[in-house]
């Protein structure tokens, strides 16, 4: 993804690209939520990595260009703390809350609707078998 983006150039829509990214990635993850299809899940996956890299790229991509020469060490320092450090915070209650209500549930709590569920679907998957 960084070569698709260092090849643009300057290409003056990168910010259309984050705002795709940001569009997709929060779509494909409500998209994985509901599927119950494994090749499907793994297409929704997929798309979810391609969304992810295309936000964190695009993002860092114009943090960089948009900053001025004497300052970009100190905003890309800052950037880089704030944005990664904030994202190991949603850990903190996002495993507690997968074991109580079901990690399809937990994933899908970005959105302040629950996706549609159909009627057959069990409310959580089945638990994985454990060694005697």
């Amino acid at each position: 993804m960084r070569l698709f983006v260092a090849s643009l150039g300057r290409f003056r829509s990168k910010g259309r690209l984050l705002a795709l990214g940001t569009f997709l990635l929060p779509t494909m993850l409500l998209l994985f939520t509901t599927v119950r299809s494994i090749p499907l899940a793994f297409l929704c996956l997929v798309g979810v990595g391609v969304a992810l890299f295309l936000c964190f790229t695009m993002a860092t991509t114009l943090v960089q260009t948009l900053a001025e020469d004497a300052f970009r060490g100190r905003v890309m320092g800052v950037y880089s703390f704030t944005f990664f450090g904030f994202i190991r915070s949603e850990d903190c209650w996002r495993a507690p809350l997968a074991e109580q209500i079901g990690a399809d549930r937990t994933v899908a709590l970005g959105r302040r609707r629950r996706p549609p569920r159909r009627r057959d679907a069990p409310d959580r998957l089945p638990e994985a078998p454990t060694d005697p």
